[in-house]
């Protein structure tokens, strides 16, 4: 399904992370992508997001060629702590995704189901920089899980659940995926959430190289 090669990156052309780095992943999988801290694992969700430009990187989706731009079309990205203006209300945050991501009306109906199953509690005027890191997660996950896509990544997912929020989040995952025929990548150092979710693994070993 995704093929990525010819991945060279480096930070300010000193420090090597990635090195003709390649890896595949296939329709309905779910790699975790494992490595000491610092190893590149966010570096590398970065890179698949759009976010961290990669030149010299080479990309397949279903044997065709795209471009670094045309891959971030294809993505959707959950990072472990959600951005947000603080000042809006849900009903607002929903409405501003949807307009930037061109989503329709039914969009909206879907986030709603996805928090009444994440059970997420709040009032209506209430604004989400009010809200708790647990609250910010399941808005952030509720929205971003209504905008269908191919490839969803995932870094250090669900850390600030409960455990059963933990255990519908997977689910809401899992289905995801399903429903869109794509796959996910993510990272974690959480056992629960890697047994539960992984079926294959990913090492990423960051080599010390130093450009002089």
């Amino acid at each position: 399904m995704l093929d990525i090669s010819n991945l060279t990156f480096s930070y300010d052309g000193k420090v090597t992370i990635f090195d003709e780095f390649k890896f595949t992943v296939d329709q309905g999988e779910f790699v975790c992508l494992q490595g000491r801290n610092g190893a590149g694992k966010t570096t590398l969700l970065n890179i698949i997001a759009g976010l961290t430009y990669a030149p010299e990187l080479k990309v397949e989706l279903f044997n065709k060629e795209l471009t670094q731009k045309e891959l971030k079309d294809q993505v959707v990205y959950i990072p472990t702590k959600p951005e947000f203006y603080n000042e809006l209300t849900v009903d607002r945050f929903i409405d501003l995704i949807a307009y930037l991501w061109g989503e329709r009306e039914s969009f909206k109906k879907q986030v709603f189901m996805y928090i009444a199953e994440l059970k997420l509690i709040y009032t209506k005027n209430q604004r989400v920089g009010d809200f708790s890191l647990g609250m910010q997660y399941k808005l952030y996950l509720a929205t971003f899980l209504a905008i269908p896509r191919k490839i969803l990544l995932l870094d250090e997912p669900f850390n600030a659940l409960d455990r059963d929020s933990r255990k519908v989040a997977i689910k809401l995952v899992k289905n995801y995926v399903g429903q869109n025929q794509g796959c996910c990548i993510f990272s974690s150092h959480v056992t629960a959430t890697i047994d539960n979710l992984k079926t294959r693994t990913i090492n990423i070993e960051r080599r010390e190289t130093y450009e002089k």
